[in-house]
């Protein structure tokens, strides 16, 4: 028994079953002379993909080849899988290892694995420059490479109030913020692949607020006039905090 090696060859995944990878003829010397000739069982059922058809000497297609499912424990940038197909002369018996690369396709989308991030920030915090937020990253199960951008809801560019450290999928704010100015940013995230491929999911920045307002009276100066000491007067002053919640809670004294 001799062992040769043939040329490697290169086919896409999920091509449809049947289809003709390459002429056995071309490959294997004096083959329609030969007793008989036919593949060698592989040691995986899962590696059962291909079959030969003897009539035309072709080398087919046998079940589905999915790029992610069999070269998941493989070398993800070069699937590689050999096949051997054994040739039978009169004295001789020529095993020939046929190297089979199966090359990705772009037939997967690209995800995230949520739907929505919120991402909570204080108000007027002396350290916003130290300040990062994680963003969540998407996922194609092509492998390919993904590149994202950052935009406002209205797909304006966030410029002045953050900006995105792709490398790192970071948020950083380019500022200070005041609850009540504004307590809500709404960004849109999108991942993209070299295929152009896309998808884009909400970030939802609060501003929170911390208790950096004080009370405020509609007039600097309040007189009441009590014209009858006897009877039940009733005053109303307007008086508002910026802040919410407790924050904004406002009490009130006699001095």
């Amino acid at each position: 028994q001799t062992i040769k090696q043939l040329n490697q060859i290169s086919i896409n995944e999920e091509l449809p079953i049947g289809t003709i990878i390459t002429l056995l003829n071309d490959k294997i010397p004096n083959l329609d002379q030969s007793l008989e000739y036919d593949l060698v069982k592989p040691f995986s059922s899962e590696l059962d993909l291909f079959s030969i058809d003897h009539i035309r000497h072709t080398l087919n297609i046998k079940k589905r080849i999915d790029f992610e499912q069999i070269c998941l424990n493989i070398n993800i940038n070069h699937c590689l899988i050999s096949i051997s197909i054994a040739v039978s002369n009169y004295d001789t018996i020529i095993v020939y290892t046929l190297p089979i690369h199966i090359k990705n396709i772009d037939d997967n989308s690209i995800k995230f694995f949520v739907n929505r991030t919120i991402i909570e920030i204080e108000e007027n915090d002396e350290y916003w420059f130290n300040k990062t937020y994680k963003l969540p990253h998407a996922y194609d199960a092509d492998g390919d490479i993904i590149t994202y951008s950052l935009y406002l809801h209205n797909w304006n560019k966030p410029d002045g109030l953050f900006e995105l450290d792709n490398k790192n999928l970071l948020l950083k704010p380019l500022k200070k913020f005041d609850r009540e100015k504004q307590n809500l940013y709404l960004l849109r995230l999108i991942a993209e692949n070299k295929y152009q491929r896309d998808i884009s999911i909400d970030i939802i920045i609060i501003i929170k607020d911390i208790n950096d307002n004080s009370p405020q009276c509609e007039h600097n100066k309040t007189i009441f006039s009590i014209n009858n000491i006897n009877s039940i007067s009733i005053f109303k002053l307007n008086i508002t905090d910026l802040d919410e919640n407790n924050n904004s809670k406002l009490e009130y004294n006699l001095i």
